[in-house]
């Protein structure tokens, strides 16, 4: 099975915070890691707030920027995700910025993996449950 990463995750990959080691490891599970290309500008815009705050050097925060290409390999394009992510939005009562994760899980047949305490309790117990799951069911301590 293939794991969709949302921002709350791959944010873990280059800031030390709770869960970051278990991001790390996720990087080591030898299945293929997709995300929606909505990653991007969402990874690059925390880039911008953390320098804005001081609480990071721009020489990091391009080193991360070029990594991105890098790392996140697997992107799927949010243009082929729009219609699906809509319905899961409706459905969810969500914003479809989140849904759009749920519709790559969708589309690559896959399960999201987040952090995302409020995204984790809109799904839970929808047809949408199944399709999304918390790092820590995906790499255990």
């Amino acid at each position: 099975m293939s794991f969709v990463v949302d921002a709350s995750i791959a944010a873990k990959w280059f800031f030390p915070e709770p869960g970051s080691d278990r991001a790390m490891r996720l990087l080591e599970i030898d299945r293929p890691l997709y995300a929606p290309d909505l990653i991007v500008p969402e990874l690059t815009n925390l880039l911008w707030k953390r320098w804005q705050q001081d609480d990071l050097a721009e020489d990091y925060a391009r080193q991360i920027a070029a990594a991105l290409p890098l790392i996140l390999r697997r992107l799927v394009a949010g243009v082929d995700l729009a219609e699906p992510a809509w319905q899961w939005s409706r459905r969810l009562a969500h914003p479809s910025y989140d849904c759009f994760y749920i519709a790559c899980a969708q589309h690559v047949a896959g399960r999201m993996v987040t952090v995302d305490a409020r995204l984790l309790a809109a799904v839970k117990g929808t047809e949408a449950g199944p399709l999304v799951c918390h790092l820590r069911d995906v790499v255990t301590a």
